[in-house]
């Protein structure tokens, strides 16, 4: 098994990486909050080894086909892409998503970083890519291999999908003039960004509080205690 030095990591420390990412959103959940995400249903982990760490950009021979490992931040810090540069093919898994999967319409921001995200798509966006094949069989086009204008369109979908995000954010706190909580903001964000998308339950939705974390960084937005709560709104 071959896996990127941080995804080897998580694997063969499972607990470990679950407990990362569980944490990684404290800062803007209440206690309660928290333990909803906490007590989400999940599938026990077990450890597995690993047999190769592969680093960014390293080219990974297979004989036949030569695949260049890709970093590709967002959707989770292990995600690599593996791109084959002769053929202008890109495996690219989940860090390229459309409005969620066929079967599994659960869209999952593991990570919180926008900023990579962001830098990760201009990336691809200038590399020459003739096809593209995601890790789901996503709505936007609902195939499982992307070709020429279509795997372009999924590059923007993605950009478009997170300038959503953030966009509606910032509409719902000037429109509704008061601050609002993450999951409050979760239940209006989501069904508007089309089919395929579906509100985690219980909490707010991971996508929501990375774009909240980030416009809390860019000093967009500030975080606000109420008694036990955590609310959002515009900074002046």
């Amino acid at each position: 098994m071959a896996l990127s030095e941080v995804g080897a990591e998580a694997l063969e420390d499972p607990k470990k990486k679950q407990e990362r990412l569980l944490a990684l959103f404290d800062h803007l959940l209440s206690k309660k909050e928290q333990e909803a995400v906490r007590n989400r249903p999940r599938r026990p982990l077990k450890p597995r080894s690993v047999d190769r760490r592969l680093k960014n950009y390293e080219v990974v021979d297979l004989g036949t086909l030569s695949l260049e490992c890709i970093p590709i931040h967002g959707h989770s810090p292990d995600s690599l892409g593996f791109y084959d540069r002769d053929e202008a093919i890109l495996f690219s898994g989940d860090a390229l998503f459309g409005r969620g999967a066929i079967r599994d319409t659960s869209v999952y921001m593991m990570d919180n970083d926008v900023p990579g995200l962001y830098e990760s798509m201009t990336m691809l966006s200038e590399m020459s890519i003739r096809m593209l094949l995601p890790a789901h069989n996503y709505l936007l086009y609902a195939k499982a291999i992307l070709r020429g204008r279509e795997a372009r369109g999924m590059i923007e979908h993605t950009v478009s999908i997170n300038n959503g995000v953030q966009d509606m954010i910032l509409w719902l706190l000037r429109t509704y003039r008061r601050p609002l909580g993450a999951a409050e903001m979760s239940s209006l964000i989501i069904p508007r960004l089309g089919p395929g998308y579906i509100i985690p339950n219980p909490g707010p939705d991971r996508v929501v509080l990375a774009h909240l974390d980030a416009l809390i960084r860019e000093n967009r937005i500030e975080l606000v205690k109420k008694e036990d709560s955590i609310f959002f709104k515009l900074r002046h």
